[in-house]
């Protein structure tokens, strides 16, 4: 189970802290077949937006990008952080390489 410490560099929302740290998650160790790494493999973490007329609309009228991921997001994206969340809860992944990879959610 991961501490507050290690909840909070992967999101700020308390509701999602609390239940993260009810959930087990595992952790890299290593051994001979990973290089000592505790990983093997790559495994994909995507954010697909898919071109809808109002997200075509925000963008011909020069919108800010945050409003067009949050369109987008209405529209069913799942963001970088959703996709790595779900490889953490599923055990595909640990804290450690979300930070790795996306960096600590509040900076």
């Amino acid at each position: 189970y991961p501490t507050r410490e290690e909840a909070s560099m992967v999101t700020t929302d308390p509701e999602e802290i609390e239940k993260l740290m009810k959930t087990p998650i595992y952790r890299a160790k290593g051994c001979n077949k990973c290089g000592f790494q505790g990983y093997k493999g790559r495994l994909g973490v995507y954010e697909i937006m898919q071109i809808t007329k109002e997200i075509k609309k925000l963008i011909a009228q020069g919108a800010h990008d945050l409003e067009i991921e949050e369109a987008a997001v209405r529209n069913g994206m799942r963001t970088l952080h959703q996709s790595c969340m779900s490889h953490i809860l599923n055990g595909l992944t640990t804290i450690d390489e979300f930070v790795r990879v996306l960096g600590v959610v509040n900076e």
